[in-house]
């Protein structure tokens, strides 16, 4: 009897370990997730602070800043070639979800109430047809969320 009650025992606590073990993964998760989430909004103020300034004038902005501009904004660039259609397909990889994002304000009327923000999409596929004319603005654009 003593036997089965030090059974007992033992699996009412392996299964109390073993859940507590479960919940505090799960929490971990969140925070890693919270975590992600801060830095990648840090580096957009920070990238956005930098530029402030310059939003409203980027018409003609030194070689320099328009490197680090466009640096701050593009993860990353993808080209391929699609024999079959002889179409360039250029897949544009953006550091944040910025593709068709949206502000919507809580109150249209009294702005300061603060606002909300749609996270768009991180990519965009540009696809443009080898055998159209050089310089022709003939291309297609494809929005899908990336990563």
């Amino acid at each position: 009897m003593l036997e089965k009650t030090a059974d007992n025992i033992y699996r009412n606590i392996r299964t109390n370990l073993d859940q507590e073990l479960e919940n505090l993964t799960a929490e971990l998760a969140q925070v890693g997730l919270q975590h992600r989430e801060i830095t990648r909004e840090k580096r957009w103020v920070d990238w956005g602070k930098k530029f402030e300034d310059q939003f409203d004038s980027l018409d003609d902005p030194p070689q320099e800043d328009r490197q680090q501009y466009i640096e701050g904004l593009v993860d990353c660039l993808v080209v391929k070639l699609d024999d079959v259609t002889k179409e360039h397909l250029v897949e544009v990889r953006f550091q944040l979800p910025i593709v068709k994002d949206q502000l919507f304000y809580r109150d249209e009327t009294e702005k300061s109430l603060g606002y909300d923000i749609e996270e768009g999409m991180t990519s965009v596929m540009i696809r443009h047809n080898l055998q159209d004319r050089a310089g022709s603005k003939n291309h297609k654009m494809e929005w899908f969320r990336g990563n």
